[in-house]
């Protein structure tokens, strides 16, 4: 009896135990798989990739499913963990070939396991992204033709359509998507089907048809997130179709309702541009200031300003204010899809306002500015040097288009006075004619009047502009012609074409100097060679202070004498810091408060906002004054060259491979190193499923060993 009860408490602490360790495994993979959920449920950042907090829920899980292989490698868990291990590195989106690798692990030792199937299409889908497309296509074509695989099929299916969708090859996306929806109705996949069918009817502009297939899937059952979309894209096709009030009565309903939270910014989007297209153009345009309100430095905000300039370009024909939404979409967000597109309609509206001499606040050199953005674009962020030179060139033609109008205008005013003073103006009977006519004749005299004195304020305008452009547009144009032509098509002949034009027909000005600078390999300056002279001026006179501890009176009269000049020069920054130096020297080294005071009180009401004024308000209050024992300016010199220093040593660090502490912090949180957990966990899979992959023969010769 005492051994049988003995016993019994055996089995019940064994029972016991196991359980606790059961319990114990399981709950780390419950608590891996609750954490992997909830990173999924995450939506993308703006690049497209997992914020942080997914990443380092996606790393948790990482570590608690290799506790668990390494902890528990027979138990019925491992299998799932190293599936779902091998998700997170997927998903985290930094390690394909380690996340491959896991899959392929889970065929190699696992291969009667229910989790084989669905590795095989991430598997394929990691080889694309690795650009390995033949051999993904090839996989999973191969997936679908064979029979043992068939209630996978769909999902392969569907991997299969979208592949080819961001091959933008939508004839054989539609192939595989109705394949799923005829072959598999009854299928998860055949929903997600019918609104991946929809939404690429939807881009190849068909929209009756999109229409057509998102009506017949909300007759399906399918999730609420499904049906939202349905709708969305129901609205966006009627939009589309010029069914505004059809498209306004659907979003009204979901954003009434607010069925898809993390999609709402991109349906007010869209009702905005109804109630564009329907007349409410203020209504519009105020919701979308409140979505860049309500959705700062986001590829929704970057959007929303986008087509606030579309509704005030096209609509309102806004164009200055079109310009501000359309420069907004950069400053939201620089990876939009409308980035180029913003440039680009900012660049056309810069031209209506010169060609058409809109009443502007903008001067000439903003709205060449915009056209000199959209070049650039071009040539650094598209590689189109093509595209740029365009633009340069076409920027001298517009000056003709200036000269012409102001031709016309002249010839408005010479009719006018043509009509005024040789004209014979017939004798109006004043008792005949009532004082309403008289006002009426009053009023259209005081109006051509009125006429004729904007037409003499645009002349004035047209001149200045047609200034400006023979005196800095064109030889500006004119060097990034020949700047392109060297960098970009090594056109030796081009180049010395412009060349030649700078030096032959701009011979004093800044665009040819920084030409004869590029073209003798010099840092270019932008400087005219009376601005380099002054430059160089203000450097020989503080050369006094680096060489000298201790400067003899008539050394400082020699570096004011040089300083004084300079305190009128054309470059406001030279002029500011001379103003400043020689205040800085009539205060502690001659010790003349009342001429340094002169000198600062100028600086404090020529540049209030200026660095200098900033720094003179620490030792001046306007009545007083705190001594100082070093110049700025030298102390200023001694920074630079700390700096210079400090961002070599910096530039060493990141040759070298080296990081900052924050950027390493940053490196952790999103990259860190699974590398030694990984090759712990092939190890022990390779310990515990080694006799699995033996032969009978290898299997034979070790039981005979032992």
């Amino acid at each position: 009896m005492i051994i049988n009860n003995y016993y019994t408490l055996s089995i019940i602490c064994f029972l016991m135990f196991s359980t606790i360790f059961s319990c114990a495994y399981y709950n780390t993979y419950y608590n891996a798989d609750k954490l992997f959920k909830s990173a999924q449920a995450r939506p993308l950042g703006n690049n497209d990739r997992p914020t942080n907090q997914a990443v380092e829920e996606y790393n948790k899980v990482i570590r608690k499913c290799g506790y668990i292989i390494q902890e528990y490698p027979k138990s019925k868990w491992a299998e799932q963990a190293l599936f779902l291990l091998a998700q997170s590195l997927y998903y985290r989106g930094n390690n394909q070939v380690q996340s491959m690798e896991k899959f392929e692990d889970i065929i190699l030792y696992y291969p009667k396991s229910s989790l084989v199937n669905p590795s095989y299409i991430y598997i394929a889908t990691i080889k694309y992204d690795l650009n390995q497309k033949d051999e993904s296509f090839d996989m999973l074509r191969n997936f679908i033709l064979n029979n043992n695989t068939k209630e996978y099929h769909p999902k392969a299916l569907l991997k299969l359509a979208n592949l080819y969708l961001q091959e933008e090859n939508y004839q054989q996306a539609l192939i595989y998507l109705t394949m799923i929806i005829e072959k598999y109705p009854k299928s998860v996949e055949s929903t997600d089907a019918y609104i991946t069918l929809g939404k690429t009817y939807f881009d190849i502009k068909n929209y009756h048809l999109s229409n057509d297939v998102f009506n017949e899937s909300m007759t399906r059952k399918q999730s609420n997130k499904n049906k939202n979309e349905a709708l969305y894209y129901i609205a966006y096709n009627y939009f589309h179709l010029a069914e505004y009030q059809k498209a306004r009565q659907i979003l009204n309903t979901l954003l009434k309702r607010e069925l898809w939270p993390d999609k709402i910014a991109e349906q007010r989007i869209l009702y905005s541009r109804v109630l564009a297209e329907i007349g409410y153009t203020a209504e519009a345009i105020k919701n979308l200031e409140q979505i860049i309100i309500d959705n700062p430095r986001t590829l929704y905000s970057a959007e929303a300003a986008f087509y606030m300039g579309d509704i005030q370009f096209h609509k309102l024909l806004d164009y200055e204010a079109a310009i501000e939404s359309y420069n907004k979409v950069q400053r939201e967000a620089q990876r939009s899809d409308f980035a180029l597109k913003s440039i680009t309609k900012s660049a056309v509206a810069s031209q209506i306002l010169q060609y058409y001499r809109q009443r502007s606040s903008m001067s000439t050199e903003q709205l060449i500015t915009e056209q000199y953005k959209l070049a650039e674009y071009y040539l650094y962020e598209l590689s189109l040097p093509d595209s740029a030179l365009f633009i340069y060139k076409r920027i001298p033609e517009q000056r003709d288009i200036l000269v012409g109008r102001k031709d016309v205008i002249n010839n408005e005013i010479d009719h006018y006075y043509l009509y005024r003073f040789e004209v014979e103006i017939p004798v109006i009977d004043t008792i005949l004619v009532t004082s309403d006519s008289l006002k009426v004749e009053n009023d259209e005299i005081a109006l051509q009047h009125q006429d004729i004195d904007d037409l003499f304020s645009e002349i004035v305008s047209l001149e200045i502009d047609i200034n400006n452009y023979n005196n800095v547009i064109i030889p500006q144009s004119y060097f990034m012609c020949l700047v392109v032509y060297r960098q970009f098509f090594n056109d030796e002949t081009q180049v010395q074409y412009y060349y030649q034009k700078l030096l032959n027909e701009y011979p004093e000005d800044r665009y040819t100097e920084a030409a004869i600078e590029f073209m003798n390999g010099k840092k270019v300056t932008y400087l005219t060679r009376s601005e380099k002279e002054e430059y160089l001026k203000f450097e020989n006179a503080m050369s006094y202070f680096l060489k000298n501890e201790e400067i003899e009176l008539d050394s400082l009269m020699t570096i004011i004498s040089i300083l004084k000049p300079l305190t009128e020069s054309n470059i406001i920054e030279l002029a500011n810091k001379s103003i400043y130096t020689l205040g800085f020297i009539n205060f502690y080294d001659i010790g003349d408060t009342l001429n340094a005071k002169v000198f600062f009180d100028t600086l404090l009401v020529k540049a209030p906002t200026s660095d200098f004024a900033t720094n003179i308000r620490k030792f001046y209050n306007g009545d007083h004054f705190i001594s100082f024992d070093r110049l700025p300016y030298i102390i200023e010199a001694e920074l630079r060259k700390a700096e210079e220093e400090r961002e070599a040593v910096e530039r060493q660090l990141h040759e070298s491979g080296v990081m900052t502490e924050f950027e390493n912090e940053l490196y952790f949180l999103q990259e860190e190193d699974f590398s030694d957990l990984l090759e712990i966990i092939d190890e022990v899979l390779r310990e515990t499923h080694y006799e699995e992959n033996l032969s009978e023969e290898e299997i034979i010769l070790i039981n005979d060993d032992e």
